[in-house]
């Protein structure tokens, strides 16, 4: 890293470290620093106990650090690699960079490759956040680098220090998350990673023949890896159709993502690809298809709430950015900025669902549980599956399957109402409907 923009990044690296400190996520001695140019020096805050965030050890260090010449990622994606053996928990690595590589040794792809197959292979939780610095930075390589774990990172454009608080905050916040990938394999289909937070609930988007899960197995992965260990559904997992509220959020997402995605296959297309035209032409098909669906969503705002008609119109904003995007590929002028711009709004608008998803879960249903007994049973909503509430047989309800994954506390907003606290649901004892509450 050269220039000024080091002053910035020794700034960020410091909000996060102190961050994840002070709130005991990590300990100093979990932290490893890398610091390249042309070559790379590492330094492990375990192999120094004296240097502490708490006596200013560690800020000093940062004081001390100069920026040098050249930037080879090669160096510092091999020092990663011969670090990964020491490591038997859980990983997150920081990218930062203002610049492109220099190393004339022509072995990045190799390097990618080593990289990429580490992370993927390792047997704990591994992601990537990467944050690019200035106009320089390769957004592609940053972009690619969130894609290397086996839990997808995300990417961040800082074009000023004026951001960096802001920023650095919400990749605390990413980092402080319990979410743990796992693996859900439908049937025959390709296993596909899904995020389950410390509920142990987990979104996941099928598409077209991958929805149907009829009389299809449905297991849960921790490995990918032949005979890891498995965990078999004895019952279908809830689906959201599309007349659900809750389908809204979920088109919302898909649609970032794939922003995403597109973003990351354009901007990877070589100008004398005779493809690219038909290509992108595919694409600005696709994605006028996705502007068409936030369009629907946006004409519904009378019903739909505000919080969810916001992140529609955000979403909207970033497509007909892409579109311009798509533009300029197609022409051959599109810019390392622009690719970086793009993907930071796509990533911003994904970073903020991850961060609020438990509550958006939550407040779908428990919304609903709130309501009082009769009305609750008028309406006879979500009717997957009946529950008998205590042993009068005129105190049962049909609701939703979804109700476990709502907070005991509001749920006993209704028991707390002279009703007998036992919950029986068919096939599944009322102790562990108390543990799945807990």
């Amino acid at each position: 890293m050269s220039g000024s923009p080091i002053r910035q990044a020794k700034d960020a690296i410091l909000q996060i470290m102190g961050g994840l400190i002070e709130r005991k996520v990590l300990a100093e001695k979990d932290i490893t620093c890398f610091f390249f140019q042309s070559f790379c020096q590492e330094i492990r805050f375990r192999d120094h106990p004296g240097m502490l965030w708490a006596n200013g050890g560690i800020k000093r260090y940062f004081e001390d650090v100069r920026s040098g010449g050249g930037t080879s990622f090669s160096a510092a994606f091999s020092s990663i690699i011969e670090n990964l053996d020491r490591i038997n928990t859980d990983l997150a690595i920081i990218f930062f960079t203002d610049g492109q590589d220099t190393d004339t040794r022509n072995n990045l792809e190799y390097a990618k490759t080593g990289l990429k197959t580490a992370l993927k292979e390792a047997s704990y939780s591994t992601e990537v956040h990467s944050i690019g610095f200035t106009n320089e930075h390769d957004a592609k390589l940053l972009s690619w680098l969130t894609k290397c774990g086996r839990k997808e990172g995300n990417f961040l454009y800082i074009r000023s220090s004026d951001e960096i608080v802001d920023k650095m905050k919400t990749t605390l916040q990413l980092l402080e998350s319990s979410y743990k990938t796992l693996y859900v394999k439908i049937g025959d289909e390709t296993p596909q990673p899904a995020n389950f937070d410390d509920e142990g609930v987990a979104v996941l988007i099928l598409n077209d023949d991958a929805s149907n899960v009829e009389n299809k197995e449905v297991k849960i992965l921790k490995d990918l890896k032949e005979g890891k260990e498995d965990y078999i559904f004895e019952s279908l997992p809830s689906q959201i159709p599309a007349s659900d509220p809750m389908s809204i959020q979920l088109i919302i997402f898909l649609v970032q993502r794939e922003i995403i995605r597109l973003t990351n296959e354009i901007s990877n297309y070589e100008e004398d690809d005779a493809s690219k035209s038909e290509r992108f032409n595919q694409i600005l098909v696709e994605v006028n298809a996705y502007e068409e669906q936030l369009n629907t969503i946006a004409s519904k705002k009378s019903s739909i709430s505000s919080v969810i008609i916001q992140q529609c119109l955000d979403i909207k904003s970033t497509v007909l950015k892409f579109k311009d995007v798509l533009s300029e590929g197609l022409f051959g002028t599109l810019t390392n900025e622009k690719i970086a711009i793009i993907n930071d709004l796509a990533y911003r608008n994904i970073v903020r669902q991850k961060i609020t998803k438990r509550k958006l879960i939550s407040n779908r249903f428990c919304e609903k549980l709130c309501q009082d007994f009769a009305t609750f049973y008028e309406q006879k909503k979500f009717c997957d599956v009946t529950i008998d509430v205590g042993s009068c047989p005129n105190k049962k309800f049909e609701a939703h399957a979804s109700i476990l994954y709502a907070r005991s506390t509001f749920f006993r907003k209704i028991l707390d109402k002279g009703i007998l606290h036992v919950i029986e649901i068919s096939g599944i004892s009322s102790k562990t409907f108390e543990v799945l509450l807990k």
